[in-house]
């Protein structure tokens, strides 16, 4: 049995807090860093926003494509690498969901500027 203090001391000297987060894991719970809860919370915005861009990018693709009600061998490979792309982009995005789900969720941490603030 070790004395609070001295818990806090060792925890502090070694930069982590290895018993804390043992106490956490008894009772059910975990630590987190809100450093990494911001970041994971912007990657998931950041990979979310470019699952849309990229999905626009093949809209526009294919709307520029099919304006001539043609589609040319060289429309379709614009057409597949942009495809190609999205795929990427949505694959980045199931990443980020797994990751968040492996560690119980992540928080959902949006601002709302008015205009002039």
């Amino acid at each position: 049995i070790m004395p609070i203090p001295m818990v806090l001391a060792l925890e502090a000297e070694c930069q982590q807090a290895p018993v804390t987060e043992v106490m956490a894991n008894v009772n059910g719970r975990r630590l987190t860093d809100p450093e990494e809860d911001r970041i994971a919370a912007a990657c998931f915005l950041a990979t979310y926003s470019e699952k849309r861009r990229q999905g626009a990018v093949v809209d526009t693709e294919v709307a520029i494509a099919m304006s001539d009600g043609k589609l040319s061998p060289s429309e379709l490979q614009r057409l597949r690498r942009e495809a190609g792309k999205e795929r990427d982009a949505i694959s980045e995005f199931c990443a980020v969901l797994d990751g968040a789900i492996a560690t119980g969720g992540a928080k959902a941490t949006l601002k709302i500027v008015a205009s002039g603030d």
